[in-house]
């Protein structure tokens, strides 16, 4: 009895070798495909550090092929010029923080080699705090290493939920950090 549980034993530790094994195999060959991969200085799942992942092609880092980070644009509303924030985590979520105390929360995805869209529910409060409406903001993007381009549209919504304005725009970020794309959020 006691050397078919050490042969047993034995099996399982031998599978988890095997599968150890193989684990940064694939990991190294999702990261050359362009798949979703850790970006540098994120923590893994085991909660180590990880390096910078360059394509073959082109040696670009990360940051160049991804809109992780904190932006800035001076973008024109018809209530004038604003300075807009957004952020862009490895989660995929987005966050907004515009002019007026307006403040939004949404997501990103990868749409092909350095392009991306975001969809982020912006709103607005009045200066007492209650809410004013709010925007649907849908825009496709193209990074250009810490710059990127956007173009949409943004269906305005008063407090009631009632659409008053469509608008159509384009704008173009510049990166403003890559640390810490959460504060956006928070703050």
């Amino acid at each position: 009895m006691m050397q078919r549980f050490l042969r047993r034993r034995t099996t399982v530790l031998a599978l988890a070798v095997v599968a150890l094994a193989t684990i940064p195999l694939a990991a190294t060959a999702t990261a050359a495909h362009g798949r979703a991969a850790t970006p540098a200085g994120a923590e893994s799942a085991a909660g180590a550090k990880t390096e910078a992942i360059s394509t073959p092609q082109s040696g670009a880092k990360w940051r160049d092929l991804l809109p992780l980070g904190v932006w800035e644009a001076e973008v024109e509303t018809p209530g004038g010029t604003h300075t807009l924030s957004i952020s862009f985590d490895r989660r995929g979520r987005a966050c907004l923080k515009g002019g007026g105390g307006a403040t939004g929360t949404g997501h990103w995805y990868p749409t092909g080699w350095k392009t991306f869209s975001y969809r982020i529910v912006e709103h607005f409060p009045s200066p007492d705090g209650t809410p004013q409406g709010h925007a649907e903001i849908s825009d496709d993007a193209t990074q250009s290493g810490g710059t990127y381009h956007a173009k949409g549209t943004s269906k305005v919504f008063d407090a009631a939920g009632n659409h008053v304005a469509t608008f159509e725009g384009e704008a173009n970020f510049v990166r403003v950090s890559t640390t810490d794309p959460g504060r956006i959020c928070r703050n």
